[in-house]
């Protein structure tokens, strides 16, 4: 629109394709813990691929009050349990064999926190459902990185606790916008 049709100044409007889509497969991974004791906490070491990643959503869901804390560069001297992430493109190999998880490693150094802790309440309200609380993070990684992330019990009684990650393995660019 021009200047002296109502509006004082000229407005420019400029069309942008801002978004990148992307050739990839899909994962989930899930670190489970039906009781975790009181001040307990889970944890998920996630070992990125030496490439590129798309972003990764981390979903923590649990019974009661919890703090939740991200950290990158993590040093462990045992990986932990490993954690299958489940592809959900059917026709393709099931499990990821590039982005590794494991749950509770043996953690030595936590690197720098990324997120320190969010203390999330446990009750009936707001995002809380059925006594608990469910939280979303969304984050791009860097390549080749261990990231520690930990889900910490602040209740008085042991409660479930899971970490839910959803990320998707680059197979290369189909377009990219301007």
């Amino acid at each position: 629109m021009a200047a002296g049709k109502g509006f004082p100044n000229t407005i420019v409007s400029i069309d942008a394709v801002t978004r990148r889509i992307e050739q990839g497969l899909l994962f989930t991974g899930i670190a489970n813990d039906p009781a975790v004791a009181a001040a307990g906490v889970l944890s998920l070491l996630v070992r990125t691929p030496p490439k590129p990643l798309s972003p990764m959503i981390f979903e923590y869901i649990f019974g009661g009050a919890a703090t939740i804390s991200l950290f990158e560069d993590v040093t462990v001297s045992a990986d932990g349990t490993p954690v299958d992430a489940v592809n959900h493109r059917r026709l393709t190999p099931i499990l990821s064999a590039e982005t590794l998880l494991f749950q509770n490693p043996t953690v030595t150094d936590t690197g720098t926190p990324l997120i320190p802790a969010i203390s999330l309440p446990g009750g009936s309200s707001g995002k809380n459902t059925a006594g608990g609380s469910d939280e979303t993070l969304f984050w791009v990684l860097r390549e080749g990185t261990d990231y520690l992330v930990q889900l910490t019990n602040n209740s008085t009684q042991d409660e479930s606790m899971s970490i839910v990650v959803n990320f998707v393995e680059l197979l290369g660019p189909l377009s990219s916008g301007t």
